[in-house]
């Protein structure tokens, strides 16, 4: 479970990121990539806590 979890972040994060470099700056919101990792990191601490 947290395995796909932290695969989509990243797969998500690198998807945003990518597309910013490549121009759809206008598309994507600024906080999609800080967001994603802030959400990795509450569910990384959640995990750690439920364990």
């Amino acid at each position: 479970m947290k395995g796909i979890v932290m695969f989509i972040l990243l797969f998500v994060g690198t998807a945003a990121a990518l597309l910013r470099i490549f121009g759809f700056r206008d598309q994507i919101p600024y906080w999609i990539v800080p967001g994603a990792l802030v959400a990795y990191f509450l569910i990384k601490y959640f995990f750690k806590e439920k364990a």
